[in-house]
């Protein structure tokens, strides 16, 4: 049995879910009561021994590589980038954005600001319409928002500063996708579909932040 791994580690709770070629076979499902999230490596290793099975067994692994929670997330990168690395294994990266994007496709053709929250008042913002990304900005929030907003009387919004893009969006009328992060279970099957067509392939990955390339020349 050759598994594909994902990896949801992009805030302080990390989700873990390993399948085969079709389907989901283990999720590890991180309790949010929990006074303490449980090490990454212990719940990969509950997945493979519920599993009857061993790293040696891992075929892919796809991650999410943020934006997000930065300790959390170099955490999981790290995490992945090492057991590639002893296993020859490649991994398959989306960012918070393109994980985002796939939720929102109930929104329909209507466009959708997502904004994950940095340090102060600065934030990571998504626009995504149809599966896809748009454009992606750092920065202040309020100024994000008036750049991507402006001449738009239709928007959705996603992810935990929804509130706060509910107001700054005023008077467009918003529509709230209910979205408040990314989906460890969507997450798996973009994995699995980009594994299955070894498309997008690495041995290493790196966290995405604003001095990524992704960022550089943005909004």
């Amino acid at each position: 049995m050759t598994l594909l791994l994902a990896l949801e580690t992009s805030w302080n709770r990390p989700r873990v879910i390993l399948g085969d070629g079709a389907n989901q076979l283990f999720d590890s499902h991180p309790d949010p009561t929990e006074a303490r999230s449980r090490q990454l490596s212990d719940q990969v290793a509950e997945g493979l021994g519920a599993l009857g099975a061993g790293a040696a067994d891992i075929g892919a692994i796809t991650i999410n590589v943020g934006p997000g929670g930065l300790s959390a997330i170099r955490a999981g990168v790290a995490f992945a980038n090492a057991l590639a690395f002893s296993g020859s294994i490649p991994i398959y990266p989306f960012n918070h954005f393109e994980i985002i994007a796939r939720q929102a496709l109930d929104a329909g053709d209507l466009p959708t600001v997502c904004a994950v929250p940095a340090a102060g008042e600065e934030a990571y913002l998504g626009l995504v319409r149809g599966g896809r990304v748009e454009f992606v900005g750092f920065g202040p929030l309020p100024a994000l928002v008036e750049a991507l907003g402006a001449g738009r009387e239709k928007i959705a919004v996603a992810g935990r500063l929804r509130p706060r893009l509910l107001s700054l969006l005023h008077p467009a009328k918003v529509t709230d996708t209910l979205i408040e992060s990314p989906d460890g279970g969507v997450l798996f099957e973009m994995g699995l579909a980009a594994w299955r067509q070894a498309e997008g392939g690495r041995e290493r990955v790196s966290p995405l932040t604003e001095e990524s390339a992704l960022f550089q020349g943005a909004l």
